[in-house]
């Protein structure tokens, strides 16, 4: 950091210890388990003081909470985080060629079986599963090196337990002070934690309008962690980042030059389908988990584990197209909590017994359309599927009958579902699967809609993991060729690519199960997974 920079901006470093207080000694303490991280006053950095190996103490913040405290806290704010961290040690795989070319048709039928029983019984603990997976992965990069943290959470109090340092930087120097005085900083006060705020200079604060602050900030925030990086890691890049809150756009591009392919990021944030397509060229998603939008949760944020790509140097700061607002994407949960109305307003009509059972299903599968619509979105798509939801809930509540409702949700449903599409490259095997759909003559034809939709909405997720898109497109040719030698055969087709979706090994299966079953269609007896997928 120049002096220059130095003169101009104050930086308030939080660097907080559990064992620490306001005394003299508790704070040398520290200084002496962290030599790297020395005490700087406002007077030195004012007086031109060379920086570099200071960091800034702030003695002002929360008494330290208990453990229990601390995860108490985090599993109110975090269940899904919460939830990873319960002995989160890495399962093995199931085998990864559970079909292979010796395999028949027959076992084929039974396997695809399997995964249907197993996508309706078992899919929140495979996905548990999944996550704790990710979770180890990261602690294991993380383990005797330094996690980096762009933003703060209560999550600082979990990573410090994978790290031998922590060192986190919240560009919002209120939402830092805010966060430091409340419980979750107080459980941030671990002995290898080191929380930096940079503040933006007064005389300049009041010149800035909201959009340029938040410039200025980030800007402060990068000269501060290109010299934390050069001391903590020198030449070598950070083994293990992670982003927390607003912003994960902008945090991820200015970490680019700071990571190489061996680094491990872990995000918890909202992230739309916008955002996943900003930073593909530069990140790949290995996994991705969101709270389940029919439990009590309705957060919109996303916990990613996600890789960098081996990219070209680039030039200037990228960060600066997305520290604005149309990229600052705070969780809301507005839009899932209306969900959850819309909902309820529906069970009445889908438990009507005199209403189709493929119709009640299609109900349903037409809302979740909704639900990754709301997840993925962005502030403005938002706004479109609140006036979706709203208008949902105008038509039954004017006791329409039930083929209003369907009609007025795969409209809709149908309009969020191309757009997705569109953002994942996906318009042509969705017009595909529509085709494919017009020549099926069963009841199950509404239904089939609905999850076409479903299954295109939820490709969002998948716009900077092209490994699983990849074969997504080709299990959906595959599937609309065995549709075509057998039409009943479609909806369980399509229902084995929902299920594997997840992750590689899971459509790399489904795959090879479509193509056993195209080879066998006409001497198999695939009655066990037509009546698995109707359920």
């Amino acid at each position: 950091m120049s002096r220059q920079a130095a003169v101009s901006y104050g930086f308030l470093l939080l660097s907080i210890s559990s064992l620490a207080d306001a005394s003299s000694s508790a704070t040398r303490k520290l200084q002496r388990q962290h030599a790297l991280f020395g005490k700087c006053t406002a007077e030195d950095l004012l007086s031109g003081t060379d920086t570099s190996s200071f960091s800034f103490l702030q003695e002002e913040t929360a008494s330290p909470a208990s453990e229990e405290e601390c995860m108490e806290l985090l599993l109110q704010q975090d269940s899904l985080f919460a939830s990873a961290l319960a002995d989160s040690t890495a399962e093995d795989e199931e085998g990864s060629e559970r079909i292979t070319d010796s395999y028949t048709s027959e076992e084929a039928v039974a396997l695809a079986k399997e995964l249907l029983q197993k996508g309706r019984s078992d899919d929140a603990v495979d996905e548990l599963k999944s996550l704790k997976r990710s979770i180890a992965l990261f602690g294991n990069a993380a383990k005797d090196s330094t996690i980096v943290v762009l933003g703060l959470g209560v999550h600082v109090h979990s990573l410090a337990k994978m790290a031998k340092n922590v060192i986190a930087v919240e560009a919002d120097y209120k939402l830092c002070r805010e966060f430091l005085s409340s419980k979750g900083g107080g459980c941030a006060m671990q002995p290898n934690v080191h929380i930096y705020c940079p503040k933006l200079a007064s005389s300049n604060l009041k010149e800035e309008s909201e959009a340029s602050e938040t410039q200025k900030h980030f800007e402060i925030a990068e000269d501060l962690i290109d010299d934390l990086m050069k001391q903590q890691f020198g030449d070598v890049p950070a083994s293990a980042l992670a982003v927390l809150g607003s912003f994960a756009v902008a945090k991820l591009a200015l970490m680019e030059r700071f990571l190489d392919q061996s680094s491990v990021i872990l995000a918890r944030s909202r992230m739309s389908c916008e955002g996943l397509k900003a930073i593909s060229g530069s990140f790949r998603v290995l996994a991705s988990f969101e709270p389940d939008h029919h439990s009590s949760s309705h957060s919109t944020e996303t916990l990613m584990l996600l890789q960098r790509l081996f990219t070209p140097p680039v030039q200037g700061d990228k960060w600066k197209e997305y520290a604005t607002q149309e990229w600052e994407l705070p969780d809301n949960m507005a839009p899932l909590t209306l969900w959850c109305t819309v909902r309820e307003a529906i069970k009445p009509i889908a438990a009507d017994e005199s209403v189709s059972l493929w119709k009640r299903k299609a109900l349903d599968t037409y809302l979740d359309v909704y639900a990754h619509a709301a997840i993925t979105g962005s502030d403005e798509d938002w706004k479109d599927v609140t006036s979706a939801l709203e208008a949902t809930l105008d038509v039954v509540g004017k006791a329409e009958k039930a083929e209003s409702v369907l009609k007025q949700e795969s409209e809709f449903a149908f309009h969020l579902a191309w757009k997705v599409a569109s953002m994942s490259g996906l318009q042509e095997y969705f017009e595909l699967l529509l085709d494919t759909l017009s020549n099926v003559r069963s009841e199950d034809k509404p239904f089939i809609h609905a999850v076409i939709c479903d299954l295109i909405a939820k490709t969002g997720r998948l716009v900077a993991s092209q490994n699983i898109l990849d074969k997504v497109k080709d299990a959906i040719e595959e599937a609309c060729e065995l549709a075509e030698k057998d039409p009943k055969l479609f909806l369980p087709a399509l229902r084995l690519i929902y299920g594997g979706m997840t992750r590689e090994e899971g459509m790399a299966e489904c795959l090879r199960i479509l193509v056993k079953l195209k080879e066998g269609v006409s001497a198999v007896d695939a009655s066990a997974i037509l009546e698995e997928a109707g359920k």
